[in-house]
């Protein structure tokens, strides 16, 4: 089971929202790996994003822009036991 979701992060590096996208058909328990990756990304933090801004007199200022990244959620049994692995696109 794949679920790929993109985080929207706010300029402190919290996690604002998670939104799950699906090329396959949505069952029930697809519904539900969604639900356990929005819940469990809600909960991670990321270095801010710096950016600098020329101020015109050949300095820069320095602020933290919000941004968004791709994941890809892979969810198998190895062995019996339940395994998600986890790829930034």
């Amino acid at each position: 089971m794949t679920v790929v979701a993109q985080l929207v992060m706010d300029k402190d590096g919290n996690v604002q929202a998670v939104y799950p996208v699906s090329d396959t058909d949505k069952t029930t328990d697809h519904a539900l790996f969604e639900a356990a990756v929005a819940d469990a990304a809600m909960q991670w933090t990321f270095t801010p994003l710096w950016m600098e801004k020329p101020n015109g007199d050949g300095t820069y200022e320095l602020t933290a822009e919000p941004f968004s990244l791709w994941y890809v959620f892979r969810f198998k049994i190895v062995d019996g036991k339940p395994i998600v692995e986890t790829v930034k696109r």
